[in-house]
């Protein structure tokens, strides 16, 4: 197994939202999807949060820099397929390393969310912004570990 190989957590049925992630993962070999939690396997989390929103936020740290090239292409698709993918990151805005996030993403032009250490769902629904689904190597960062969410999508934490 290469030293890149990435497991997906994903427990939901099939949305559009994921169909698209899958789809796209199948074009890299290294990268592949468990619906069994298990926090010593996955490397990143697809939580499902609100079917109908069109928002797909993915988490930076770890994440999308863990595989630049892979993500960059991802949120190609979800634009092409009518999605807003966004960033949503646990840094601050004042951070003067925000900026290496906008350098990177400039040719896309989406929106970057600094919770400031905030947990990211709680910070996107202050902001009036709901989810559809989340892309993230850590679920402690998006919300609670007991919360509704985090147990709707098998994380038995």
């Amino acid at each position: 197994m290469p030293d890149t190989y990435q497991i997906y957590y994903y427990h939901k049925q099939s949305y559009p939202a994921f169909e698209i992630l899958n789809s796209a993962k199948s074009t890299y070999s290294e990268c592949k999807i468990s619906r069994k939690f298990d926090e010593f396997q996955c490397d990143v989390y697809v939580l499902l949060d609100d079917p109908q929103s069109n928002i797909i936020a993915i988490d930076w740290d770890n994440t999308f820099t863990a595989k630049p090239e892979f993500y960059a292409s991802l949120i190609h698709t979800y634009l092409h397929a009518g999605f807003e993918p966004i960033i949503c990151t646990l840094r601050g805005q004042d951070n003067d390393d925000i900026n290496d996030i906008y350098k990177t993403l400039a040719t896309n032009k989406i929106r970057v969310f600094p919770t400031d250490g905030q947990l990211k769902r709680h910070y996107m629904q202050q902001k009036g912004i709901s989810v559809n689904l989340w892309i993230d190597d850590f679920f402690p960062c998006i919300a609670s570990c007991d919360s509704n969410f985090i147990i709707g999508n098998g994380i038995d934490y």
